[in-house]
């Protein structure tokens, strides 16, 4: 069988170049290669783009295209052809810029020897091809990754939802609330609650996992004291190492400056690392944590002050080499050191670490000396937590020589809290950037100053030569202009509490200004705090098409003496709270005949309901979930399973019991 002849699009305008490219053929057996040959680049595109050539020899100086434009137009318009790059500059420069534009190789006129010309086609046909797998087993891989993400995410959810309901009943009987119970019974009840806590813990692992792969996994950042929060991990296992009789150390010699990070994942990394030494530690071994800060860190990246180090040192059982490279993996747990019972767990707590560390700008990695011990390192990176993005002293300062007026204004997000937990994927800093992108967008002045803090949730603007008058005006005009884009964090910006301070009337000192307006903005929320309390809120109407989960809140809210309403679909709920009247809604996502979301958005419309408060309940955790939620006016989304006492303290909050 004849093999079909390789198509070989040669573009040079050289007719004497052409010549000895041609020949370079000759000595090829008849019929391997059918060359076609154009002077312009422009018809080497139209010629490409009807398909059927196999490669491309394409001349740097073209009458209609120079240096790498030939390249960037062949790939363009076929991007599956090989090229190969023909020049009478040796130019190592631009043969390398040549390959990472497309181009498979870069021949130099002039040094082609006959028979090398065919060689090269061949081999830069094959590699192209080669190419082209490897992507097109990449993107499969991806693919399948995505589709592995996405059933670990949905699988996580669904089990939430009858989690719940197992979790609910066993606490409510746990409580005594249905009657007294044996000590048998509470000892196999307390049973099943540890392993429910710990199911809640895998799926808790796995979702984690999910976001950290999708990119969606968003730290919630604050100062933090290092050496309490190890403390505290520290305190937590300490139980768990006594019985191994294993003392814990902790080495903090050094006075670290105070760190910006999210407490609760650092605790969450500390555990882990701490939990997998007393395991892989025997009796009467060592663990020790060690602080230190680092010095001389070449290449900081900016507003890196330096790092601190923190590792984690044991004397136990050490790691095999063949185990060390894929301890980060995701699901590895290293064999033959312990028991299936003894290891516990997913294999996922290492991953997740690595995740939550890179996520903080630090790296993490393990020293092992193999039958003495590991010794596992993770590094935070040290910012000015109390550094201002402005200085109003210097402004200030202008203000009194000047002999000028100078107002600042603060507004503090008033319900950060609750909208933290609608927005699990966001960290305050990102929801006070919203705010102040929406400030600066509708336009505020050159001199103007403007910044956050997350470590008070305001927002702070300097405001040069205006008075109380002034800055009265363009706080109205802020709040007209932000409260109108409210979809981006639902009643994020009707929670804003503003103040104004002027210099000289209240205050002639940065901190007597700053003083000033915080202390207004309190008086305005203490006497928001004494309206709220002032109400009696005691009807709750429950909505949830799963029977078990309705009837175990309901028992358990009217045994805080809160009279419950109940509704098994959307519509249902629409009718029981216009009749009704609720003080509060506790909404599932997932309804018949109407989702919760909807629910919520007609509720929140009717201005008969807009004051009424709305907690969502759901298995559905992810970042547009909850945005989802807050934009229909959702108040608290509270994540299934959730503990009980968590729920009734939410109640308790929105109906003042």
């Amino acid at each position: 069988m004849n093999e079909k002849p390789l198509q070989v699009l040669l573009v040079e305008d050289n007719a004497g170049d052409a010549r000895l490219l041609r020949e370079a053929f000759r000595a090829e057996r008849a019929g391997s290669f059918e060359l076609t040959h154009l002077v312009r680049m422009s018809e080497a595109v139209v010629h490409l783009a009807k398909g059927g050539v196999d490669i491309a020899l394409l001349d740097l100086g073209l009458p209609d295209a120079h240096d790498l434009d030939a390249v960037r137009r062949a790939h363009a318009v076929a991007p599956d052809v090989p090229l190969i790059v023909l020049t009478g500059l040796d130019d190592e420069a631009l043969a390398t810029q040549a390959i990472k534009e497309g181009s498979q190789d870069y021949l130099i006129k002039g040094q082609i020897e006959n028979r090398a010309l065919p060689r090269a086609l061949r081999h830069a046909i094959e590699r192209q091809r080669m190419q082209a797998e490897l992507i097109k087993a990449s993107e499969e891989l991806k693919k399948l990754d995505e589709m592995k993400s996405n059933f670990i995410s949905i699988a996580a959810h669904e089990l939430r939802t009858p989690m719940t309901s197992i979790k609910n009943a066993v606490d409510v009987i746990l409580t005594k609330k249905t009657g007294d119970l044996t000590r048998e019974q509470e000892q196999f009840l307390l049973m099943a609650q540890r392993n429910i806590n710990r199911l809640n813990g895998l799926v808790g692992d796995l979702l984690n996992i999910s976001k950290i792969e999708s990119g969606k996994f968003e730290l919630l950042l604050a100062k933090i004291d290092l050496k309490q929060l190890i403390e505290s991990a520290l305190i937590t296992l300490r139980p768990l190492a006594e019985k191994k009789f294993l003392p814990l150390h902790l080495n903090y010699s050094v006075e670290v400056p105070a760190l910006r990070a999210d407490a609760g994942k650092i605790e969450q990394v500390l555990i882990n690392l701490i939990n997998n030494s007393i395991k892989f530690t025997p009796e009467s071994g060592v663990i020790t944590v060690d602080v230190h800060q680092m010095e001389n860190v070449p290449d900081m990246p900016d507003g890196v002050l330096g790092y601190v180090e923190i590792s984690v040192a044991d004397n136990g059982i050490g790691i095999p080499e063949e185990h060390r490279q894929h301890l980060f993996e995701k699901f590895y747990q290293v064999e033959g050191s312990l028991s299936q019972k003894e290891r516990g767990g997913t294999g996922l707590g290492l991953a997740i670490s690595k995740g939550i560390i890179e996520a903080h700008g630090g790296k993490i990695w393990f020293e092992n000396n193999e039958g003495k011990g590991s010794k596992f390192n993770f590094t935070l990176p040290i910012v000015d937590v109390e550094q201002d993005c402005f200085t109003l002293k210097n402004e200030l300062s202008k203000a009194k020589l000047k002999t000028l007026p100078l107002s600042v204004l603060i507004l503090n997000v008033s319900n950060m809290e609750s909208l933290l937990k609608s927005h699990n994927e966001m960290g305050n800093e990102q929801v006070l950037n919203i705010v102040k992108e929406r400030i600066v967008s509708f336009g505020i002045k050159a001199t103007d100053k403007i910044a956050v803090s997350p470590l008070t949730n305001e927002i702070i603007l300097i405001v040069p030569d205006t008075d109380k008058l002034g800055a009265q005006a363009l706080l109205k005009r802020i709040f007209h202009n932000v409260s109108a884009q409210k979809a981006a964090l639902g009643d994020c910006f009707h929670s804003i509490i503003a103040s104004i301070a002027t210099y000289s009337e209240d205050g002639t000192s940065d901190k007597e200004l700053i003083e000033f307006a915080r202390g207004e903005i309190k008086k305005q929320t203490n006497k928001l705090s004494a309206g709220q309390a002032a109400r009696d809120k005691k009807r709750v109407l429950i909505v949830d098409d799963e029977t078990d989960i309705l009837e175990s809140i309901k028992f358990t809210l009217e045994q805080e003496g809160i009279e419950c309403i109940v509704a098994l679909d959307g519509e249902d709920a629409l009718a029981k709270a216009k009749k009704e009247m609720p003080d509060l809604v506790l909404l599932d996502v997932m309804l018949p005949k109407m989702n919760g979301y909807k629910v919520s958005r007609l509720l929140k419309f009717d201005e008969a309901f807009k004051q009424i408060p709305i907690i969502m309940l759901t298995a559905r955790a992810q970042e547009r979930d909850r945005q989802v939620g807050a934009e229909s006016g959702a108040n608290e989304y509270l994540t299934k399973p959730f503990e009980m006492a968590e729920l009734v303290a939410l109640v308790k909050k929105y109906t003042d019991v």
